[in-house]
């Protein structure tokens, strides 16, 4: 089975619907259960999600933990009726096995991982999360899932603490207490243009989005603010995502002169939207949210229109970036059957490597209490696939979300080869003030 996950996962902010989230597919699996991590095989390097070799030295010197383990949850849609994420499961003991084995595990002792399928419902969910409870687990962390806050409010009512890569709800990227949000969807959308409009010393920009109200609401809403922060102009035309021409929408932008198009939606939307651009002979900037771009986009979209175009993303994928080398090496060597590693895939693995760096020196009693009592020291920690950017979980990157770890965008170009370029780490916090 193979199908999407979170894609278009809606993130609901002040009254503003962001889109944020993945695109995952993989092969098939059964449901988690709790277990031990352990070892696994080779080294490897990804391309466009094929797996080839690279040096086993990008691991790092070995640091083995000891001592009782730490049983932390992990809850993922995995196989539903439409899309099968297991791969996100697979990645996540991934990341617990190279822990244990590299870092020294939780504050010195081994990650166990309890794993539970939600299967993409609200039942699925909830029982996960009465799964967790029972189990006592230290903490619950997810990738991504539309169905996060069902297992979010029950953990945390539970006094477990809730650590997620992408937060899809009001609950959860609006609370402070036992809740930690590793990257902010609201960068991607608006605060990541908005910063390289800025830096261009562009004077305008112009959406080009999906006419549904998770986006537009999203861009209406915030967006003003957000490029007012940085003294760039911004308009918007939307368009259906059924519509099978994007041409007039893409004129009707074009009119207004604006330095760089912004397109926010899935890949078919983003393709339609790329040939009307080619065709249209448009000759200034176009960016674009990472959903946005799918293999199918690369592949039909004109080629004049894939060179250089700008992406944003909460991950630097850059091929020579230090943190994505390590993702490949982790996943080789401990998921060496896992050949796609974007997506859900990718989300898995920062959750839990994001975990186990948060808890580097935790000492004394680590249950829900202990570890909840360490997290909220809010340390700097090197957010996975974060390009180098430091992150801390103190309720500071991003003020009216306070769950929020950090307010850091990346933004890479494509080549005429449709290969992604090195990204540029942007800390966007000073463009998310509202007051």
């Amino acid at each position: 089975m193979v199908g999407r996950g979170w894609c278009g996962l809606g993130v609901v902010v002040v009254g503003v619907v962001l889109v944020a989230g993945a695109c995952g597919s993989d092969d098939s699996g059964s449901a988690g259960s709790g277990s031990s991590v352990g070892s696994g095989g080779s080294v490897a390097s990804v391309s466009s999600g094929v797996v080839t070799s690279v040096a086993a030295g990008v691991l790092g010197s070995p640091k083995g933990a000891a001592g009782e383990p730490v049983r932390v949850g992990f809850v993922s849609d995995g196989v539903s009726q439409t899309y099968d994420n297991t791969a996100e499961i697979t990645a996540a003991q991934a990341a617990a096995k190279y822990a244990n084995e590299y870092l020294g595990g939780a504050g010195g002792r081994p990650l166990e991982v309890v794993t539970c399928q939600a299967h993409g419902t609200v039942q699925g969910s909830t029982d996960c999360a009465n799964q967790m409870v029972e189990k006592k687990v230290v903490a619950v962390v997810m990738g991504g899932s539309a169905e996060a806050p069902t297992v979010h409010n029950f953990v945390v009512a539970a006094g477990i603490p809730f650590v997620i890569y992408q937060g899809s709800s009001q609950d959860i990227l609006g609370n402070p207490k036992l809740t930690y949000v590793l990257t902010g969807g609201v960068t991607t959308l608006l605060s990541g243009p908005a910063a390289w409009a800025k830096s261009k010393g562009y004077k305008k920009v112009t959406f080009v989005d999906m006419d549904i109200p998770q986006v537009t609401g999203a861009v209406t809403g915030l967006g003003p603010k957000v490029f007012a922060n940085a003294g760039v102009k911004m308009d918007q035309v939307a368009a259906s995502p059924t519509a099978p021409d994007l041409t007039p929408q893409v004129q009707q932008a074009m009119a207004g002169s604006p330095d760089m198009l912004m397109m926010v939606g899935g890949s078919s939307f983003c393709t339609k939207a790329l040939k009307a651009i080619n065709t249209l002979g448009y000759k200034g900037a176009v960016m674009a949210n990472q959903q946005c771009i799918g293999q199918d986009t690369l592949a039909q979209a004109p080629k004049a229109a894939i060179d250089g175009l700008l992406q944003t993303s909460t991950a630097d994928v850059s091929v020579s970036d230090p943190e994505f080398m390590l993702y490949k090496a982790v996943m080789t060597k401990y998921a060496p059957d896992v050949k796609e590693l974007f997506g859900t895939t990718l989300a898995g693995y920062s959750a839990m490597l994001g975990f186990a760096r948060m808890m580097d020196g935790a000492t004394g009693t680590l249950d829900a209490a202990g570890t909840e009592a360490y997290l909220k020291l809010g340390k700097p920690f090197a957010m996975p696939l974060g390009g180098g950017l430091k992150s801390a979980c103190d309720s500071k990157a991003i003020a009216f979300l306070p769950a929020t770890c950090t307010a850091g965008v990346y933004v890479a170009a494509y080549g005429a080869d449709a290969t992604l370029g090195n990204a540029t780490g942007i800390d966007t916090a000073d463009l998310l003030k509202l007051g």
